[in-house]
């Protein structure tokens, strides 16, 4: 069995990038809205940088759901159930929270809030290999353009419509921006593992 390559500098931003973000949520740090408005997408871009888009639909679907899809249920039902237990000393969460675990517009109506990111993730993998098997024929330098078209309409899509308060089933509306970042981590990776040679490293950079 292959050893899959780990990268020390991606594993030092992961563990800077939840520092911070535990820190955004903490009782008395949380008025640093730049750790929630950067870290978060570095998260995307560090799950783009590790994606294999050529694994089959199969595997990626079943590996979705284990990975991301399963816990995001687990958590929350778990959430939703520990709340409702504790209702006789003053914590009550209704059970319409149930409804939001499986079908919701605004992240903070998901009864474990913080899992969130997690659907989003799930959304965002499919998106990505949805283009990248869309374009599968074109010559790369076109591919790689016809993708960061995508992804940069995407994020100003998903720009307008948080500009605008408008909330899209599932957290689309969170999902077109988390694209973005995604899919640049991604291309960033062709730089760094994936490209031939010194020149064609510095061409998928420029794109």
């Amino acid at each position: 069995m292959a050893v899959e390559q780990r990268y020390d500098y991606i594993d030092t931003l992961k563990g800077g990038a939840m520092i911070f973000v535990v820190l955004y949520h903490s009782c008395f740090l949380n008025t640093f809205y730049t750790s929630s408005v950067t870290f978060v997408p570095l998260f995307f871009m560090v799950s783009g940088f590790l994606f294999k888009p050529d694994v089959s639909w199969k595997d990626l679907l079943l590996r979705n759901m284990r990975m991301l899809l399963l816990p995001y249920l687990v958590y929350n039902v778990l959430h939703v159930i520990f709340c409702n237990s504790l209702h006789a000393i003053g914590v009550n969460m209704s059970l319409k929270s149930f409804e939001y675990i499986f079908y919701t517009t605004h992240a903070d109506r998901i009864p474990n809030v913080t899992t969130w990111y997690l659907l989003v993730l799930f959304f965002v993998t499919l998106l990505f290999k949805s283009i990248w098997s869309l374009s599968a024929t074109f010559k790369p330098v076109v591919r790689y353009s016809f993708i960061l078209v995508i992804l940069l309409l995407s994020g100003y899509v998903g720009y307008r419509l948080a500009l605008a308060n408008i909330f899209l089933p599932y957290l689309f509306d969170i999902v077109a921006i988390a694209l973005l970042f995604f899919g640049l981590g991604y291309l960033f990776s062709l730089c760094i593992t994936k490209a031939p040679s010194q020149y064609d490293r510095w061409g998928y950079l420029l794109i």
